[in-house]
């Protein structure tokens, strides 16, 4: 009966069984003895037993990782591996991200000991705690080439695993002076992004995006009922729908300063009755169906 409940235990985890399942179940450490005397259990480290004859595979070395580092994370090219990114080769090593109290040394693991892992930046995937995709593709710019590192963002980016905006609210939490990669991500971020066009095409793009699509054009350089309160115009309004287009060809770097600024400017037009969204040129030019959706909702008075 003993055995059975053991099975079934290490049977949710890749042939494992954590000193959590042994007290669950009421394994004494003398029951737990004999049967690693009796090459019924292995120990694989200090915290994590196998089921005897249970296949040895990455996933078990996960697995055991996490079990035995409180808090710990599968992170870098294992949260790649996990999250099946293209362009990062999988390794047989496994990476995980620990507090800096994670001193283990376990066979088959590397330890990335770190400060910041923040709730927003952890994830389930595959049965594993690990780093979220955008968290990922930012730990990732320690580890690989400006070449290899543009790939597998231009990936991510183009498949929609993550988003530009996502990518970089990371690198704001991350971004922080000496930070293995940082600098990396920087750049290849601002290679990807190119140089942005200026206001006015960019106003000549998205106008000309509207007619080619028969979406009524909105008024263009409005000066806002609260203005005021927030000196400037907004870029587009659909007046009837009382709803505003910011239209922003900003670097990302030059977004990611502006984002207090931009966020008031945003809530005085809602506190106005006004819907408001922004819409980048990276969006103009890689996500134009998104655009168009988001136009024509806009476009669209609410119901009263």
């Amino acid at each position: 009966m003993l055995d059975r409940a053991l099975a079934v235990a290490a049977r949710e985890r890749h042939g494992l069984i954590t000193a959590d399942d042994l007290r669950s179940i009421g394994v004494s450490r003398a029951q737990v003895r004999s049967r690693i005397e009796n090459g019924s259990l292995v120990r694989v480290n200090e915290h994590v037993l196998a089921i005897a004859g249970a296949p040895v595979s990455w996933a078990q070395t996960a697995a055991a990782a996490l079990a035995a580092i409180p808090g710990s994370v599968l992170s870098h090219s294992a949260a790649a591996r996990v999250h099946g990114l293209a362009g990062v080769a999988p390794e047989q090593q496994v990476v995980v991200s620990a507090g800096l109290h994670a001193y283990h040394q376990l066979a088959g693991t590397r330890i990335r000991r770190t400060r910041l892992l923040p709730d927003d930046h952890i994830t389930i995937a595959s049965g594993f705690a690990v780093t979220t995709v955008p968290r990922t593709l930012v730990d990732l710019g320690a580890d690989l080439s400006d070449g290899r590192y543009r790939h597998v963002l231009d990936a991510a980016l183009s498949t929609g695993r993550t988003t530009w905006d996502d990518l970089v609210s990371v690198l704001n939490v991350m971004g922080a002076r000496g930070r293995p990669g940082i600098a990396r991500v920087r750049r290849v971020l601002t290679a990807i992004e190119g140089e942005p066009p200026t206001e006015s095409e960019l106003e000549r793009r998205y106008l000309r995006l509207l007619r080619q699509h028969g979406i009524a054009l909105p008024q263009t350089q409005v000066t806002v009922p609260w203005a005021e309160t927030e000196p400037g115009r907004v870029d587009a309004m659909f007046v009837e729908a009382r709803s505003i287009i910011e239209l922003d060809g900003r670097t990302w770097h030059r977004r990611s300063g502006a984002f207090e600024h931009d966020r008031t400017r945003d809530q005085l037009a809602v506190l106005a009755g006004f819907r408001t969204a922004r819409i980048t040129h990276r969006q103009l030019e890689a996500d134009v169906e998104q655009v168009l959706a988001v136009t024509r909702t806009l476009a669209t008075p609410l119901h009263r």
